[in-house]
């Protein structure tokens, strides 16, 4: 869930619902709306990746280069794993859940004014989120006393953490 709100511009930066004004009245329900979605958008990736028995976490590329790693972070939000292998496969829990926490958005709490194409444009900017937080996970550094390590992302798919007890 925390990818969301770190790579999309937050409502309450941009406007979006003037119905909703300014100040901090206007501001909670424009940071309330955010965190739902992100609430929202995570659940359903998460549920469904269990469903499918699919891991959607995202894992760093092996390979070298600037393309490589770029185009690898761009594909592996729509990208999971599965099977004690790890093998890639076409992710629809990962395409389903931003569009299912627009939607739920605009039909739950949204002013009247929004409907479903507002839910898949918003939709989209969430998946555009995604796409930066791949990029700024693949790219940022993860030394041996940075935030990142204390992540999944310096094990391989399958890998077990060393703190871990089987």
């Amino acid at each position: 869930m925390s990818s969301t709100p770190l790579a999309r511009i937050p409502s309450w930066v941009r406007d979006w619902q003037p119905e909703w004004k300014q100040g901090a009245a206007g501001y909670g329900r424009r940071f309330g709306s955010d965190f739902g979605i992100a609430a929202v958008s995570t659940t359903t990736r998460y549920a469904l990746a269990q469903a499918f028995k699919e891991d959607t976490l995202y894992y760093r590329c092996e390979c070298t280069g600037l393309s490589r790693r770029l185009g690898h972070a761009v594909i592996s939000t729509l990208i999971a794993r599965r099977g004690d292998d790890g093998h890639r496969v076409f992710s629809f829990p990962a395409l389903i859940g931003p569009y299912a926490a627009s939607m739920t958005a605009v039909y739950a709490w949204y002013p009247s004014r929004y409907n479903g194409k507002d839910a898949l444009r918003m939709g989209n900017y969430t998946m555009l989120g995604y796409v930066v937080a791949n990029v700024g996970l693949e790219f940022i550094y993860s030394g041996p006393h940075s935030l990142l390590t204390r992540m999944h992302l310096n094990q391989s798919h399958g890998e077990l953490s060393s703190k871990t007890n089987p």
